[in-house]
């Protein structure tokens, strides 16, 4: 995406031959001048309303907005003027430095205004505007009297970069019992908008009060934003909570019904598994979002899902929304070895598509990304219990278009140490081809290859996976993956059905991986003059995992 500027010409694209930012076939300078030319506060309104919907492009009119929102005794015209401002600004996927010293101290004076409408707009353009020298402020007027004002400060907290913090999630808390019920809807809503960008870790302690909520609120929409939360909120840790909102499970409201059950799902344990009809009745509805969530909240759920095993093979065999089978392969990875009756459906969904040749950039990318979650799923369930896709595993390795899909496709083979049936099914041949590659792109695909031959072979793997090795060792971008996990990014709400996302865990360099694989060779690497020389420089290495490992390799190996 390009960094664009709040001025100047870098803020205008070009589309057909015309400059982007026109609204109703005239420019923003076009509605400048009749912003200029306004008599009355209607006429100004309307201008600048106009000015707020050219996008990006209405970057050239901030100042004449500010001194608008600043100068302008209409309240009205004053209100419309943040609106505006707000924006345009949210129009910007990442906004310069200067945004703030441009705009912010007129939007905080703005947001102390005695006009509610003044007050409302300008908080919402805080927001837009995402500095976190709001944040005081914001914090102060999720208490004002209006609940427009409160609900718009919740919003705009949400949209603040950085890492929550304390104070503001004690207030937003709070808030989950304000007496407006559209107060409590978005103040759910923007706690599980800070869930979805800083992990649900992080805002564990807004669960209780969301349970509460969820099993309370008189007000169903309310009540469905506080389950929506708690689906991207609640971890193992609320399980005392859970029974609160288990009686849910059987309301008559199939919505209510579903948002229950994929909060139970985060949290696991026995409420979980009350919730397991109620998720196989939504993973097997038409509506693909639906199916989605289904089985986003099943891999929330774990080994505790395998119930449900052969519903997921089936919908990731049959269904056609490359989203759904996606989650699908994310909660079958979940289940390890307890996935084994779907793995020829895994097996089948690794393979490419046929008609996926004729679909858009963006499907094409989708279906990358559900083979890559089943070549994961199948690494996760591990051998043997993944032995019925070894077939499909080795032609992903050897032809698969991405290196993702066929990094993970090694993975999938670490446990089966048998080499007659690693030869049986020519891996062999297959992981030698690998290390014969030479593009940048297929880098990692060549360190795993060079690790499962070690693991495999010890002293026999081939002079090639130790050239492998060595690289790896010196590899300073090379990261340590875990696992991937599907994010509920928000239940049935009356503002949609809501949808998913997909995170993945890593953590660390990874070189220490390399020193390990080169103890597996034994003899090999003692009497490879380089290999001893790399690993007598790793044990004194400033990472001190690789140093570690370094040193043990090195005692292992009669140092």
């Amino acid at each position: 995406m390009p960094r664009y500027a709040l001025a100047g010409l870098a803020s205008m694209l070009l589309v057909g031959g015309c400059i982007a930012g026109y609204f109703l076939d005239k420019s923003v300078d076009d509605w400048l001048q009749q912003l200029q030319r306004a008599s009355t506060a209607q006429a100004k309104r309307s201008a600048l309303y106009a000015l707020g919907r050219t996008g990006q492009a209405g970057s050239l009119a901030l100042e004449d907005l500010v001194r608008c929102l600043r100068n302008e005794r209409d309240p009205s015209v004053r209100e419309m003027a943040a609106d505006s401002l707000g924006a345009i600004l949210l129009s910007f996927p990442e906004l310069p430095r200067s945004a703030w010293e441009r705009c912010g101290e007129a939007l905080l004076l703005a947001a102390r205004e005695n006009d509610v409408r003044v007050r409302r707009s300008a908080v919402y353009a805080l927001g837009a505007l995402r500095s976190t020298q709001a944040r005081d402020v914001l914090r102060e007027l999720l208490r004002d009297d209006s609940p427009e004002v409160r609900r718009n400060a919740a919003w705009s907290l949400a949209q603040l970069p950085g890492e929550v913090d304390a104070a503001t999630l004690r207030v937003l808390r709070l808030r989950l019992a304000d007496r407006d019920a559209l107060v409590r809807r978005d103040v759910a809503q923007a706690l599980m908008s800070l869930a979805k960008a800083q992990g649900r870790q992080r805002l564990e302690e807004v669960g209780p009060a969301l349970f509460e909520m969820a099993r309370d609120d008189e007000n169903l929409i309310a009540r469905k934003a506080a389950l929506a939360a708690l689906a991207a909120v609640a971890t193992p840790a609320h399980a005392p909570y859970a029974a609160q909102i288990e009686g849910l499970l059987d309301s008559r409201d199939p919505e209510l019904r579903r948002a229950t059950a994929f909060a139970l799902a985060a949290v696991g344990g026995r409420s979980a598994e009350r919730a397991l009809p109620v998720l196989r009745a939504a993973l097997a509805e038409p509506d693909p979002a639906i199916q989605a969530l289904a089985a986003a909240g099943l891999a929330n759920l774990g080994p505790e899902a395998a119930p449900l095993v052969n519903d997921l093979g089936k919908t990731l065999d049959q269904a056609r929304d490359p989203i759904v089978r996606r989650n699908c392969a994310i909660a079958l990875g979940r289940m390890k070895a307890n996935a084994s009756p779907a793995v020829p459906a895994l097996a089948k969904a690794l393979r490419p598509r046929a008609e996926s040749r004729t679909r858009s950039a963006d499907t094409l990318r989708l279906e990358d990304e559900v083979r890559y979650q089943v070549a994961e799923a199948l690494s996760h369930i591990a051998y043997p219990a993944n032995r019925e896709a070894l077939d499909a595993v080795r032609e992903a390795i050897l032809s698969d278009p991405s290196s993702d899909v066929r990094l993970r496709c090694i993975e999938a083979l670490f446990e089966l140490r048998e080499v007659e049936v690693f030869e049986k099914w020519q891996f062999h041949k297959a992981l030698r081809k690998v290390l014969a590659e030479r593009g940048p792109e297929s880098k990692l695909v060549r360190y795993n290859a060079a690790r499962l031959l070690a693991a495999t072979y010890a002293e026999q793997a081939p002079d090639e996976a130790v050239e492998s090795l060595l690289q790896m060792l010196e590899d300073t971008t090379v990261q340590i993956f875990y696992e991937s996990t599907a994010n509920i990014e928000g239940g049935t709400t009356e503002a949609g059905t809501g949808s998913t996302g997909v995170s993945a865990r890593t953590g660390g360099s990874a070189r220490f991986m390399a020193a390990e694989a080169l103890g597996w060779m034994g003899a090999k690497s003692r009497n490879h003059p380089k290999v001893m020389k790399a690993l007598r420089a790793a044990q004194n290495d400033s990472e001190k995992k690789l140093a570690e490992t370094a040193r043990a390799v090195l005692r292992k190996l009669g140092e």
